[in-house]
């Protein structure tokens, strides 16, 4: 079956989901096997599917321009119930897991880091015209993708709104969130200071969506651009440094050797922390409060001493 074909029977209802192999998508996508080359994507929530629909414009232009293998957008459109789907070459390769990461050695580090330090810096080159054309967001806050939509523009607004519902949940102590919140005075005074463009980040280069070759470890490519948003490049080094490890996080943004990575680190650390208030908070929100009480004592341990 050709792409033209697949789109027009998915569109019609004339090939249902449940017809193709569920396979792992994640929680924003569900996605299908379709042969043993090519994967379906469908959003499982309005701005999930709105994401597919941006990465499915995106994928075409950046394809060129990075050097490490990124699926191809071979099919894309709107299912009968107005979800969007997206169909992709699979890329070969194994993820580069935290406990296959563990295994590197030193010199397949370095080699990693490198290869991933060129698709980062080609990935933020990307003219920002080509982002606007393809209606990728300005996002200045790190987690600006939710399952309700994007927190666009200005990140200001946003940590405001967190710190407020912070607040009103009563998960930490008052002078913690005092000390957030002169966290994020310091965060965004260097956002100040940098007076940086946005460029067009990833949004989520972590161990499931890093491939290497199984027999050598080298890293081959890049999967889910479902996150493409425009905004701080240093947020394209955070679950990095979560799922590899800091070094290794700053390791990379020494190989990326430009000015928009010097000194990712004091940005850097405060994503991470806030990276716990998003997770505290959804945890709270959606009926998990053993999870956020357990993330309101590791934060307020962060607060103290720092993340390493």
């Amino acid at each position: 079956m050709n792409h033209s074909n697949l789109a027009h029977q998915l569109a019609t209802g004339d090939l249902p989901l449940d017809a193709l192999p569920a396979l792992d998508g994640g929680d924003y996508c569900s996605a299908h096997a379709i042969g043993d080359e090519h994967l379906l994507l469908v959003g499982r929530t309005t701005e999930a599917s709105n994401a597919l629909s941006r990465a499915a414009a995106m994928l075409p232009g950046l394809e060129s321009r990075v050097t490490l293998a990124i699926p191809s957008s071979e099919a894309s459109g709107l299912l009968p119930d107005g979800r969007h789907f997206l169909v992709t070459r699979r890329l070969t390769g194994v993820p580069l897991s935290r406990d296959l990461f563990k295994t590197l050695s030193p010199q397949q580090q370095t080699a990693a880091a490198e290869a991933l330090a060129t698709f980062l810096f080609e990935m933020h080159a990307t003219p920002v015209a080509l982002a606007d054309a393809a209606g990728i967001p300005v996002a200045w806050y790190p987690f600006a993708a939710t399952e309700d939509g994007m927190a666009d523009g200005p990140s200001a607004p946003h940590y405001a709104n967190d710190l407020a519902r912070i607040a009103q949940h009563e998960l930490i102590p008052q002078a913690a969130i005092d000390r957030l919140s002169a966290l994020v005075d310091e965060q965004l005074a260097r956002e100040r200071k940098r007076q940086a463009e946005p460029v067009l980040l990833h949004g989520e280069v972590s161990a499931d969506h890093v491939f290497v070759d199984p027999e050598t470890l080298a890293v081959t490519g890049v999967i889910d651009f479902q996150g493409l948003v425009l905004g701080d490049p240093v947020r394209d080094l955070m679950y990095m440094a979560d799922d590899f490890s800091l070094p290794f996080a700053e390791q990379v943004a020494r190989a990326y050797s430009h000015p928009r990575l010097a000194d990712p680190l004091p940005t850097l650390s405060f994503y991470r922390v806030w990276h716990i208030v998003v997770r505290m908070l959804w945890g709270a929100e959606h009926g998990y409060a053993e999870r956020a009480a357990m993330l309101a004592r590791q934060l307020e341990t962060v607060i103290k001493t720092g993340v390493r």
